[in-house]
């Protein structure tokens, strides 16, 4: 996809990939107005690869990976902008993913939602600010993966909990 991919409102997502085992590079991604606008589903195998990624409005996640999206890295700043779900949602992978800088911000679920995933989730820096009542981040069981970040700041989300780690 060479240096960068912009997408500006599509019908659904903005970057799908599904039942793939290729190794894809996307460089520099901006999507606005998508569903979710990075999907990566049910990948058996190979990489997925990412420089910045810049998400703005939307009416799903900003960044899903889910059944197996297939070892991902992002490794520019992640800005992720009023999804209205979550920015980060990744569930059942059994496979790595890393992010270098992440800047999450007005999403109306949790800013960051992990699930049922045996492969590792690693953030650089993340820095959450949410909705007002919404948690930062939110980890629900089994997850069997390691979970790490270097550095960041999650803002007051006002009555809920910034980080709810559940059942692990």
């Amino acid at each position: 996809f060479g240096t960068s991919t912009t997408i500006t409102d599509p019908t659904t997502q903005g970057i799908l990939v599904g039942t793939s085992t290729g190794n894809v590079s996307f460089g520099n991604a901006t999507i606005s107005d998508a569903t979710d606008a990075i999907s990566l589903q049910n990948n058996s195998a190979g990489t997925r690869s990412f420089g910045t990624i810049t998400v703005t409005n939307g009416s799903g996640d900003s960044f899903l990976h889910g059944v197996g999206g297939g070892t991902t890295t992002v490794s520019g700043l992640a800005t992720l902008t009023n999804p209205a779900s979550n920015c980060i949602d990744i569930q059942d992978s059994t496979t790595a993913v890393a992010f270098a800088n992440v800047n999450c911000t007005q999403s109306a679920a949790a800013g960051v939602f992990l699930d049922d995933n045996s492969g590792n989730v690693t953030f650089a820096d993340l820095d959450i600010d949410t909705d007002t009542n919404v948690r930062g981040i939110h980890v629900t069981e089994p997850h069997s993966g390691t979970i790490t970040t270097t550095s960041g700041t999650i803002a007051d989300t006002g009555t809920a909990t910034a980080v709810e780690i559940v059942g692990t």
